[in-house]
């Protein structure tokens, strides 16, 4: 790479000061000359050879945050041989509930419910264990304005609990934001009532 720059440099450095003192005759030499070189140069370059590696779960984590399964790298595959064997994931049972936070991307609270509130590790873990799921929905997304019509929602942010098999009627509406210790007891309070 650096002989096959260097080159480049030194053609065109050359090909500046020689031919413009009216010695056309000379370009097409080192024109020639600088494609022969490039083209015997046997370098591979770092940046040809770039493998994506699993960290041995099975996944690749590209770098936009997408997820493919591992064809089947050495970190899969400790014996190098052997097939790639699917790693169970645990099953988490789904509760009976589905949470739903209305918000907006240009709303303070609702930004800080997101982080603090749903960030919290003692709630998240809380609702890994039971299986309860959050649905973020904003008020300037296309397919989420149903949503905000159909529960009448126009204060956020707000939180609506409802049941799974019912029939999309409310169990619980929080309006404000609700921190992390009031919304652990709510949510139990909730799963008791299964």
């Amino acid at each position: 790479m650096f002989i096959r720059n260097t080159m480049i440099v030194a053609a065109m450095v050359f090909t500046t000061t020689v031919c413009s003192q009216d010695k056309s005759h000379i370009r097409p030499y080192i024109a020639t000359r600088l494609a022969q070189a490039i083209m015997q140069s046997d370098q591979v370059l770092p940046d040809d050879d770039v493998k994506e590696i699993c960290d041995g779960s099975g996944w690749i984590t590209h770098g936009d945050g997408h997820r493919t399964p591992c064809p089947g790298c050495k970190a899969c595959k400790p014996d190098g041989d052997k097939p790639n064997q699917k790693i169970e994931e645990p099953k988490i049972e789904v509760s009976n509930i589905l949470t739903y936070h209305f918000g907006a991307e240009w709303c303070a609270p609702c930004q800080l419910m997101k982080r603090d509130t749903w960030g919290d590790p003692t709630l998240k873990k809380f609702m890994a264990d039971n299986g309860v799921e959050i649905h973020y929905k904003d008020f300037d997304t296309e397919s989420d304005k149903e949503f905000f019509s159909y529960y009448k929602v126009t204060t956020f942010p707000t939180v609506i609990i409802i049941r799974r098999d019912g029939d999309r009627n409310p169990e619980r509406t929080l309006v404000g934001v609700v921190s992390a210790s009031k919304m652990l007891p709510i949510l139990k309070a909730e799963l008791d009532d299964e």
